[in-house]
């Protein structure tokens, strides 16, 4: 089980309406993602190291779900991915996501989308991402040339792929020459300080286009966090191979293909999940049948192991916002921080 868990990589993703959130979960699962607390998306992928992870994307809904509930729905996570509009640049609610997420030591990677039709400065958004007070440090850098986006250069090779018509050796040139320049104010790639939640890894790119994301999907597998232990009301961390042992991050309604219906979202804290156990709802301490769960929206085969997301049925209304279900005794109750993080965001 440890083996399965340290392949996970579970992040929130963060954007404003009109950025492209959507697309981008899409786009990365392959697949069109309901909505709703069960816009849970998943996919393997085998980065250039070799490395091979298990991806899960939460679309987060954001501004719409309030401070408590995005909270609730960061602390499902291990890690938050920032999708920015490049033709607006950093917006008020990028701000109060980034201040969240620096509260609770969240590491935030940060895309930057549409950039295939934005003639906008990198340098400028550089600096804007950075007033977020977070470090940002390059994975990819446009090449552009009279306000076109010519090529994307992956900054650890330094090499460029293209995009359209070729870029002229002085447009690489300054791409490159930017990229030093980061480098040399402290933007060069830290992972620890991506892990502590100081630096930011960013990359440019465009859903739309599928323009980037080879190198989103690869930064997704090795500058995330597997899944770590949480903690219980005592104050304790639950081992990962504890008994089984989920809580409760959101609750909602899915807009499923098979019709609407209420939903809760809960991340796995420790051991499998056996879908004809039956549980303790801590705060009650009455046992109950699992409710039926996927993985993904879809139903799965593959025991869930820590780190991994369920949507549950929650149709009898049972299940809410900071609810514990457990196998084993004692029964213990999984630290939700929804409130503590929306408080502390505001700080």
């Amino acid at each position: 089980m440890f083996e399965q868990s340290a392949r996970r990589r579970t992040l929130a993703v963060l954007g404003g309406p009109g950025v492209g959130r959507r697309t981008l979960v899409d786009r990365l699962a392959g697949r069109r993602v309901a909505a709703g607390p069960a816009a849970v998306a998943r996919f393997e992928h085998a980065g250039p190291d070799g490395l091979s992870a298990r991806v899960t994307l939460l679309d987060a809904r954001g501004s719409g779900a309030g401070a408590v509930g995005l909270a609730g729905e960061l602390s499902a996570t291990d890690a938050a991915l920032l999708v920015i509009d490049a033709t607006t640049g950093v917006s008020v609610h990028d701000r109060e996501w980034s201040r969240m997420c620096r509260a609770h030591r969240i590491p935030v990677l940060t895309f930057v989308n549409k950039w295939d039709h934005a003639e906008c400065d990198p340098l400028g958004l550089y600096e804007q991402i950075r007033d977020l007070g977070l470090e940002p440090m390059p994975v990819t850098w446009p090449v552009t040339e009279q306000g076109r986006v010519r090529g994307l250069m992956e900054v650890r090779s330094a090499a460029v792929r293209g995009v359209g018509a070729p870029a002229s050796a002085a447009a690489v040139a300054d791409a490159r020459e930017s990229v030093e320049l980061i480098g040399q104010s402290g933007g060069a790639l830290d992972p620890a300080a991506v892990f502590l939640g100081t630096a930011t890894p960013l990359l440019f790119g465009s859903a739309r286009h599928r323009f980037g994301l080879r190198e989103l999907r690869d930064t997704l597998t090795s500058l995330t966090p597997h899944p770590a232990p949480r903690r219980d009301r005592s104050g304790r961390l639950r081992p990962l191979d504890a008994p089984f042992c989920v809580f409760v991050a959101a609750t909602g309604v899915s807009t499923a293909p098979d019709g609407p219906r209420p939903v809760a979202l809960a991340r796995v804290c420790s051991g499998r999940m056996r879908p004809d156990a039956t549980v303790i709802l801590a705060r009650t301490d009455q046992p109950m049948p699992m409710p039926a769960a996927s993985t993904d929206g879809r139903t799965s085969s593959e025991p869930a192991v820590p780190g991994d997301l369920l949507v549950l049925d929650n149709r009898d209304l049972v299940l809410a916002l900071g609810d514990t279900l457990c196998e084993g005794d004692p029964v213990v109750e999984i630290v939700c921080p929804a409130d503590e993080l929306a408080v502390r965001s505001d700080r």
